[in-house]
């Protein structure tokens, strides 16, 4: 669904729930409509990938030289512009719906792992399902 239609979904009962980045979040006033949230402060399921991003095809038509300059520059965008602009944005959050009053819930690290145990057995599981126990060739997802 387009975020520009998330508000509606939310106010209407469509949606009870969604993931966005946390820029949509606010930027679409959901702490309108909403009357909970999971704000990403130190633990999240979610990360918005707002990285460099290659297809494999383009990726082995570089040089090496090329491909080692795409991954310095990935690598920089990552310190020095991802992760500053990310913990902006969720003081941002934090500010919008504590001052609209919506309860936030902060994941704590036990959370987190249990999330990230239920995700790790269920991903190797698909895996195994969709593809064996060989390897997939690339862009299947195995």
């Amino acid at each position: 669904m387009p975020s520009s239609e998330t508000y509606h979904a939310l106010s209407t009962g469509v949606l009870d729930t969604m993931m966005t980045s946390s820029a949509s979040f606010v930027s679409y006033r959901l702490y309108e409509v909403l009357k909970y949230i999971n704000a990403p402060r130190d633990y999240s399921i979610w990360y918005m990938a707002e990285n460099l991003v290659i297809s494999e095809k383009t990726w082995q038509r570089l040089t090496p030289d090329q491909q080692k300059i795409f991954l310095e520059v990935a690598e920089w965008m990552h310190k020095n512009w991802i992760y500053p602009n990310f913990k902006t944005l969720v003081d941002k959050l934090i500010a919008a719906y504590t001052k609209a009053g919506v309860d936030i819930h902060y994941m704590t690290e036990a959370e987190f792992n249990v999330w990230m145990d239920f995700a790790k057995k269920d991903r190797l599981e698909k895996l195994r399902r969709d593809c064996g126990r060989g390897a997939g060739t690339a862009g299947s997802g195995c």
